[in-house]
């Protein structure tokens, strides 16, 4: 069994429907509008529901950040590769049946529990159709994960793969171009010629500019080209965005594996933000692009099946009328 804490992540896990609960304790010290929320959740499912001291739930929890409610749950299942392309179980559509282009989130090495939850939550606000995490050098999904991410990770596909290269090779299979966003801002020695290689030319594409739009991809990267500023590329395609760790960003394989790489410019001191503030910036500028798009089309489309209606021309009086 696992533990989920806290009344977010108690109370969106319920809403997801994907983990199995073994049963909730709650404190009875607490007695609030928000924590019945949550007891009438779990009566309306038929999980058992305990009162506990708060004492009890701490040691539970292994935290004192409870907010009064404790879940025993069984281990979230996690995806492969594949899994993200066959419908959900919860809402029955796949990313690859949608009509929109997807939008799919790797993470490369973030260890701190914190920054993987913010991600996760700003992931889940975006709209994005799947999250790939690293078995190794990358925080575990843990508790106090979930419990950052406000529950959001319950209603996130996740993928955990154990080789991210790999990963993204295979996602460049399924028509997805790689985005890296690069803390350091500058290209490693011989990236380009990596990225020609690996991603440009292994589609049959040639290095220069291509048109900005839902249909076309985003421009490969020549030999000469550095990181792009993020709010100057297309993110309209089918896209993977990868995010690097809190210290290091991207690593070298994962980053000659990228078809372009994009960085946030800095006006200040620091030279670079956060890993989940510069998420925010990048995939909430990706679903703004997507929505406008969206927009776009649909407007688009009223506009050629509306036809105005032809107005009865006015009988204009004169002289002699």
């Amino acid at each position: 069994m696992e533990v989920l804490y806290g009344l977010h992540p108690v109370s969106e896990a319920l809403k997801a429907g994907r983990r199995r609960f073994d049963h909730v304790l709650v404190a009875r010290e607490r007695h609030d509008d928000r924590l019945d929320r949550v007891i009438a959740q779990c009566r309306d499912a038929g999980i058992r529901v305990r009162e506990e001291s708060r004492e009890q739930l701490t040691l539970a929890a292994n935290t004192p950040g409870h907010q009064g409610v404790v879940a025993l749950v069984r281990p979230q299942e996690f995806l492969t590769i594949e899994d993200l392309f066959e419908p959900d179980p919860a809402t029955n559509k796949s990313s690859a049946g949608k009509s929109a282009a997807r939008l799919v989130l790797a993470i490369d090495g973030v260890e701190d529990p914190q920054n993987l939850g913010a991600l996760l939550r700003v992931a889940d606000g975006a709209g994005v159709d799947g999250v790939l995490l690293t078995e190794r050098r990358s925080a575990p999904l843990s508790p106090a994960a979930v419990k950052a991410s406000a529950g959001a990770a319950e209603h996130l596909r996740i993928a955990r793969v154990v080789n991210l290269v790999r990963s993204l090779e295979e996602l460049k299979k399924h028509k997805l171009w790689i985005v890296g966003l690069d803390a350091g801002g500058q290209d490693s020695e011989g990236l380009a010629a990596g990225i020609q290689g690996a991603g440009v030319a292994g589609r049959g594409l040639t290095a220069g500019p291509t048109p900005r739009g839902p249909a076309a991809g985003p421009t490969p990267r020549g030999s000469a080209a550095g990181p792009t500023p993020y709010d100057q590329f297309d993110y309209t395609g089918d896209l993977v965005i990868v995010l690097g760790s809190e210290g290091a960003g991207l690593h070298d394989l994962v980053r000659r594996t990228c078809d372009h790489l994009l960085h946030i410019p800095m006006a200040g001191g620091v030279s670079s933000l956060n890993v989940s503030a510069a998420g925010a910036v990048v995939l909430y500028e990706a679903a703004r692009q997507r929505r406008a798009a969206a927009n776009s089309k649909s407007g688009t489309a009223n506009a050629l099946t509306t036809r105005p209606t032809a107005s009865k021309p006015k009988k204009q009086k004169g002289l002699g009328s």
